[in-house]
């Protein structure tokens, strides 16, 4: 693997794990137009830790005050990654098998776009919030079970939580926190799903120092995107944006 080439994987990791956008859609469409090698699972691990600290670091307050005084939150957190682990582990491969079917992946940016837009006229009666606050347990559940069925290409997990948080009348700011701190789990827990294949002997230090510092450097700048557009109610260009790269993924031959 080229510098270049494990710098721009950082930056598509970085960037599309947290837009709504849909990260594994990108990936899937950018193999199929330019024939790239899908990474292996040692460097896909990497860009994925350096995704995950970018929440850490970004949330890393909020994540101290939980842990000491509102633990509460972490039930919430628990009960959102019960449908997230069971869909995750009984349905993972079926939807990963629609990785080859660019036309479905481009229908499944449709569906983003579609709760995008309707978040983004829930999101218009949305006050902003105060003190850092959990959805309840059956918010949390159903929360969860959005974040689940984003495992299917094309469906945007970050945009899923924060869409189904504000049809749930989340505020804003507490939905935006709670798909980002439910998403530390269930990417540790894809992890650990993937730990029998992994292959350190694979693995070339400097293309991973890279793809994991722009994984994380261009992660922690979409998390403050992605905040910014829920709060100030621009969710909707990320709809425009989904509903072109979906159009795009069905007139590719």
């Amino acid at each position: 693997m080229s510098y270049i080439h494990a710098i721009v994987s950082g930056i598509i990791q970085g960037l599309t794990e947290f837009l709504p956008v849909s990260s594994s859609g990108h990936l899937a469409i950018l193999h199929r137009c330019f024939g790239y090698a899908q990474p292996d699972i040692i460097f896909d691990i990497v860009l994925h830790v350096g995704s995950l600290f970018a929440v850490i670091v970004y949330f890393r307050r909020d994540i101290a005050e939980i842990l000491t005084k509102q633990r509460g939150y972490i039930l919430s957190v628990f009960i959102a990654c019960l449908p997230t682990a069971a869909i995750g582990i009984f349905f993972k491969d079926v939807f990963e098998s629609i990785f080859a079917n660019v036309k479905l992946i481009g229908i499944m940016l449709y569906v983003t776009a579609v709760f995008l837009s309707l978040a983004h006229i829930a999101s218009k009666s949305r006050r902003q919030d105060g003190p850092l606050k959990a959805p309840g347990p059956v918010k949390s559940f159903i929360i969860g079970i959005a974040q689940g069925i984003a495992i299917i290409p094309g469906i945007s997990r970050s945009g899923a939580t924060i869409s189904c948080g504000l049809f749930l009348k989340v505020n804003k700011e507490s939905a935006v926190r709670f798909s980002f701190l439910a998403s530390i789990p269930a990417v540790l827990g894809a992890l650990i799903l993937k730990f029998p294949d992994w292959d350190v002997s694979s693995a070339s230090l400097p293309q991973m120092g890279l793809g994991l510092f722009f994984s994380f450097l261009f992660g922690l700048g979409s998390i403050y995107a992605v905040k910014k557009a829920v709060i100030t109610g621009k969710l909707k260009w990320f709809a425009v944006y989904c509903f072109i790269l979906g159009t795009a993924a069905i007139a590719i031959r």
